[in-house]
């Protein structure tokens, strides 16, 4: 994953919400910088991903 526009942020979190919702119990992403993997750890974060 690169990092991506902030306007996309409430999105993704939308949908990681709505996968834990349905049942997703685990997810894996290849954060391609920093930038990306800090805006995956704030992400998680907003959509209370635990795992």
């Amino acid at each position: 994953m690169e990092a991506f526009p902030q306007d996309a942020k409430e999105k993704i979190v939308e949908h990681q919400k709505l996968l834990a919702q349905w049942g997703m119990k685990h997810a894996s992403v290849t954060a391609g910088g920093a930038i990306a993997k800090m805006q995956l750890k704030r992400i998680f974060k907003e959509a209370q991903h635990q795992t």
